[in-house]
């Protein structure tokens, strides 16, 4: 009665015994996709794979980044801004028209002449893209600004009203600029070298102001005859 009946296929114990869920786990684990679900193994994976701890690194991807990022910096090499020092007019700069004690001087010369005359000293990272293209920049723009070379160009108004500028902004720490000090440290002025450019910013303009009538014949000169 409970015989096997004739012709009926056979039927193992294990199929029988376990539930339907599991005969099934066992089917995919013998499948033979499971290589290809579980990704590269170190038998099949390409060459330019390698494994960290069992998982694995792709080097080439990475590579060319490298020669990519080497290969622009390479070219930006080809296309170097301009660097100039324009000759200087004794004549001109800001000892022949304004009283500028030797301590004074040197303060300037430290802390303000690479980017405000035309001796700019010109570092070795001025050669450099892509820092030279800022900093080229940079002398450019304060030379625009104020520039110690060539302040016989302004009348006594702009070189008054430069003075009292460069006191404020030295005072508030925007000047040098950061960047530049963090470069150069021995640029940054001291409190004592703050205090004493302020005290001379503020006698040159007394001594601007006690030669009005000159000043105002030396409008004249640059500006043409007033009526």
């Amino acid at each position: 009665m409970y015989g096997r009946l004739p012709g009926s296929p056979r039927r193992s114990i294990r199929d029988s015994t376990l539930p339907r869920h599991t005969r099934r786990s066992q089917e995919v684990a013998a499948s033979p996709a499971r290589d290809i679900v579980a990704g590269p193994t170190r038998s099949n994976a390409a060459p330019w794979i390698r494994y960290h701890r069992g998982v694995p690194i792709r080097r080439r991807p990475l590579i060319v980044l490298l020669v990519i990022a080497i290969v622009m910096f390479a070219a930006l090499q080809l296309f170097p801004p301009e660097r100039t020092n324009p000759p200087v007019d004794p004549s001109l700069t800001i000892q022949a028209h304004v009283p500028v004690p030797a301590d004074v001087a040197a303060i300037l010369e430290r802390s303000c002449g690479d980017c405000h005359s035309n001796e700019t000293r010109w570092p070795w990272y001025s050669y450099v893209a892509p820092a030279s293209w800022l900093l080229a920049y940079d002398v450019r723009e304060a030379r625009d600004e104020m520039n110690f070379s060539e302040w016989g160009d302004y009348d006594d108004e702009d070189a008054s009203h430069l003075l009292e500028e460069a006191c404020e902004l030295v005072q508030e720490g925007e000047m040098p600029l950061p960047p530049y000090t963090w470069l150069h440290p021995g640029a940054k002025p001291s409190e004592a070298d703050v205090e004493r450019l302020c005290a001379w910013t503020e006698e040159a303009r007394e001594a601007i102001a006690s030669r009005a009538p000159a000043g105002e014949s030396g409008a004249e000169t640059h500006g043409g005859a007033h009526p």
